[in-house]
């Protein structure tokens, strides 16, 4: 007996190590992701607890468990969470495999997820099917949406794009709900699909509809998201009157994160607040410097003064920092391609760190950031290189 539990605890200690070793290192020692996929799907909680949080992570790392995690989620052990099978489910999908969709369709046609605050994992389902996950997202939008939390199933939305049109009548009602700044995002990269959000969009722009702020509160002042309400409109009716409007007063007025990006995405049309833009590459906050930087390329495509912005804003100690923009800077200079050939030293230096960069700031939840940066770097730099 005694021996059996020094071994479980022994055990215990082996996945903890390992675990930290994933989240630590980029190219972990061979193996260790082959442990913890196998302690995720233990019969033995006190095991699978140290592992099933972390395979949603894993993506490919752990494609060759992909039968042993659609046999844990068709059967899982009695008592068994259901966060902890969602989990699972969410494995199975980020290793590619078709098997995930029935499952996880049955789940989100109940609401959403029980990690559906874990914003980071849209990608993963967003690399699913849109046709066969959209039925199911939609009935589950429908459910209290005052009151749950949807913003990990919008964000999906809003990456599929033109593809989640079917999806613009739940938004729609999303705009007045706490996720109406999240509605309003995905209905913009819908685009012309979502016509019939139009006018509604028009009237948040111009104040005359107030959304919820994502506490669930009525704005006592003008809403935080009118600049990225009169993006969407621009996007779907391709009328840039209202955009140029909206977010080009806001730019003019002082920095702003949304207007910056949504005048970069105007590119030229923009040209008439480009000076306006041109001063904000001076800002304090490195925030407003990419985004400054961005888009004064994309209005005028001179790069010159762009480039050293961003990449005085890849600061190694900070890169992949969710508070920090790194990745943002990182694709603006692959944006910009070989003109910003002076970033790409710094560029490989980030990408052949051995430790994920985000490592200091979340702990052991920090893998899905790091790849996410370590791509943005790969594209970058294939960008630049020609």
């Amino acid at each position: 007996m005694l021996w059996t539990r020094r071994r479980h605890r022994r055990r215990q200690e082996e996945l903890i190590a390992a675990a930290h070793m994933v989240c630590q290192y980029r190219n972990p020692p061979h193996g260790l992701w082959d442990l913890l996929a196998v302690a995720a799907t233990d019969r033995d909680p006190d095991i699978r607890w140290i592992a099933y949080d972390l395979v949603p992570e894993a993506g490919r790392h752990v494609a060759a468990h992909a039968d042993r995690f659609a046999a844990f989620v068709a059967r899982p052990p009695a008592e068994t969470s259901e966060g902890c099978v969602q989990r699972i489910m969410l494995a199975l999908a980020g290793t590619g495999d078709p098997r995930a969709l029935r499952p996880l369709g049955a789940a989100l046609e109940r609401g959403p997820l029980a990690l559906a605050n874990d914003r980071r994992h849209a990608p993963t389902f967003a690399a699913l099917p849109a046709a066969a996950l959209l039925p199911a997202m939609r009935t589950g939008l429908r459910i209290r949406p005052e009151r749950e939390s949807h913003q990990t199933t919008i964000d999906v939305l809003t990456l599929w794009g033109a593809e989640a049109a079917p999806a613009t009548p739940e938004l729609i009602t999303h705009l007045h709900t706490p996720h109406a700044r999240d509605a309003v995002q995905a209905l913009g990269r819908i685009g012309p699909g979502a016509a019939a959000a139009a006018d509604v969009l028009a009237d948040i722009a111009l104040g005359r509809i107030h959304p919820q702020d994502p506490d669930g509160k009525w704005p006592a002042r003008r809403w935080h998201g009118v600049q990225t309400a009169a993006w969407a409109h621009w996007r779907i009716t391709g009328d840039t009157s209202l955009a140029l409007a909206v977010c080009g007063a806001a730019v003019e007025a002082g920095p702003s994160r949304p207007a910056l990006s949504h005048l970069a995405d105007l590119g030229p049309a923009a040209a008439g607040h480009a000076d306006a833009v041109h001063r904000l590459l001076a800002s304090p906050g490195t925030w407003t410097r990419v985004g400054a930087a961005h888009a004064w390329w994309r209005i005028t495509g001179e790069s010159a003064e762009s480039v050293p912005v961003l990449v005085g804003a890849l600061e190694p100690a900070r890169a992949g920092h969710p508070a920090f923009p790194t990745r943002e800077a990182v694709r603006a200079l692959g944006a910009i391609g070989t003109p910003a050939a002076q970033a790409g030293p710094v560029l490989r230096k980030l990408l052949d760190e051995p430790k994920r960069t985000t490592g200091v700031y979340a702990g052991c939840r920090n893998i899905l950031e790091d790849e996410a940066l370590c791509r943005a770097l790969s594209e970058a730099l294939e960008r630049i290189d020609g």
